[in-house]
Formats: C-alpha cells, sequence, structure tokens
C-alpha cells in the first residue's frame, strides 16, 4: 500500500501516524504547498519521523499511489484537486477530507469522473487526535465494494451516508452550525449573565433546560496574543474560510437563515438573500 498526502498539516500527520501503527509496510508521499517556503521545519522533522517521502511537486507525490488523501486548508481544497487530477487515473483513491461545502466537493469529484480514479468525499467528524485516520467519518460518492472492504480493513471507522459526492461534506456542515452556534449562544448568555450578576443561577436554569448538555466551570478569561503572529493570521483566515463554507452549505438548504461572514477582521449578522 501507497499513501500519498497533498497537504502535510496537523491532520495529515495525525492519518499518518495511525496507519504507520497499523501497517509499518505502508509507503506514504506527500507534497505541501509550503515546502520550500522558510516555514516549512516542523514539517520536515515530521515527516522523517513518520517515514514520509516528501516530493517537489504534487504529481511526483501522487505517482504510484493507491490512495491519495487531499487534507488542505479550505480555500486550497479544489485548487489541490486540480494539481493532481492528470496525474491519477484507474485504480487509484483520491479521498477529499477537506472542510468545504457539497458545491466544493462535486466540482472536485467532477476532476477525477473521466479519469478512471474514484473519488471519495469524506468528513471527519471529530479532532483527529488521538485516533488519526480512525476518527468517525462520513464517507459519499460512487465507491465499490472493493474499497470499502480496504476502508474497513485499514480501520476506517466509517459510515455511508449517499453515493453523491457532497453528502458527507453536507451532514458535517449543517452539524457544525449547530455546534457552533450553540457554542456561540452558550458563550454570549453566560456572559450577559456575568454582567448581570446573576451567572450560577443562569447556570444552574441552563443545565436543568439543557440536561443533555454538560456546562462545566465557566471563566472569563483575558485574551493574550501568542505565538507566530503570521501563523495566528493564517488560522483564523482559515477559520474564516470555514465559516463561509458552512453559509454556503446554509444557504442552499434554507432560504432566509440567518448566518455569519467574515469581513474585515470582524463578523456581523446578516439575512439570506
Amino acid at each position: 500500500m501507497h499513501i500519498a498526502f497533498i497537504g502535510f498539516g496537523e491532520a495529515a500527520r495525525a492519518f499518518a501516524g495511525s496507519f504507520r501503527e497499523r501497517d509499518g509496510g505502508i509507503a506514504f508521499s506527500a507534497y505541501d504547498i509550503l515546502l520550500g517556503t522558510g516555514d516549512d521545519a516542523s514539517m520536515r522533522a515530521a515527516a522523517e519521523a513518520l517515514g514520509v517521502l516528501l516530493a517537489e511537486r504534487p504529481e511526483e507525490a501522487v505517482a504510484n499511489a493507491d490512495w491519495v488523501i487531499c487534507a488542505v486548508t479550505a480555500a486550497s481544497s479544489f485548487e489541490a484537486g486540480r494539481s493532481v487530477a492528470g496525474a491519477v487515473g484507474a485504480g487509484q483513491v483520491y479521498i477529499d477530507i477537506n472542510s468545504v461545502s457539497a458545491g466544493v466537493k462535486q466540482q472536485t469529484a467532477a476532476l477525477f469522473a473521466e479519469n478512471g480514479c474514484a473519488y471519495i468525499d469524506m468528513a471527519v467528524m471529530s479532532p483527529v487526535h488521538p485516533r488519526g485516520h480512525r476518527s468517525p467519518v462520513l464517507i459519499a460518492g460512487a465507491i465499490d465494494g472493493v474499497v470499502l472492504d480496504a476502508l474497513d480493513g485499514y480501520g476506517f471507522a466509517f459510515e455511508t451516508v449517499g453515493t453523491e459526492p457532497g453528502m458527507a461534506a453536507t451532514v458535517k456542515m449543517v452539524r457544525s452550525l449547530f455546534v457552533k452556534g450553540l457554542e456561540a449562544i452558550s458563550v454570549q448568555t453566560m456572559i450577559a449573565a456575568h454582567r448581570a450578576g446573576c451567572l450560577d443561577r443562569v447556570r444552574g436554569l441552563a443545565g436543568a433546560d439543557l440536561s443533555a448538555i454538560r456546562l462545566g466551570p465557566f471563566r472569563l478569561l483575558p485574551v493574550r496574543a501568542r505565538g507566530d503572529p503570521w501563523r495566528q493570521a493564517r488560522g483564523r483566515n482559515a477559520r474564516i474560510r470555514r465559516c463561509d463554507e458552512r453559509t454556503r452549505t446554509s444557504r442552499r438548504g434554507s432560504a432566509g437563515f440567518g448566518y455569519c461572514t467574515g469581513a474585515g477582521g470582524g463578523w456581523r449578522a446578516r439575512p439570506c438573500p
């Protein structure tokens, strides 16, 4: 088995580590746009520790790979697929785990429709640590039994949600709308209660009303900038892009659905047109 990664960040490294634990004979290759930029020291160290061969071009990384796992930022998802679509073919499988809208997954799948490469829309439904590729995932697409058996054999905890690419992404994005919205309204409520001097009482009432949700200790913490400001900026941009992908999903699914967009570093509520 040869597994290639397009994008070698946190998710790809977690997958590589758990694959390595399961089968020490797997060959790994990877390409990432940060290679050669001067910001790749940790990536190269991780690749060496995991036995991953880093390629100078994406086409080199996927050559002769059985599976190609794409794990890049939402903004780069489609371009990452396009960068290798002409270099893969029959017998290979492209596994797209990026957190993007169904539309982006469908556009990416179309890149592989004519070359014989199987496309899997995979949505990772939990943090990738500590389980790596064994984290619970949803999958969608025209996936044959041989590939499904291989996924099962390598320990993927998957559930098939449809035959059309984008279905797994849609379920994840809609779920994310609920979870992120619940988190946001919970924090806003607790801040308001703290300022009004009734935090303990409101928290107790909220806990009784939402008995299925555990409200742990709540403290207001100062916000402090830490680490490399450029890395922080990239992280903020990635989070904004993920919010934009959830926005696209909500707009496709419900007219008049309220949503948030990032603009100039801030957030504002907007109605769907």
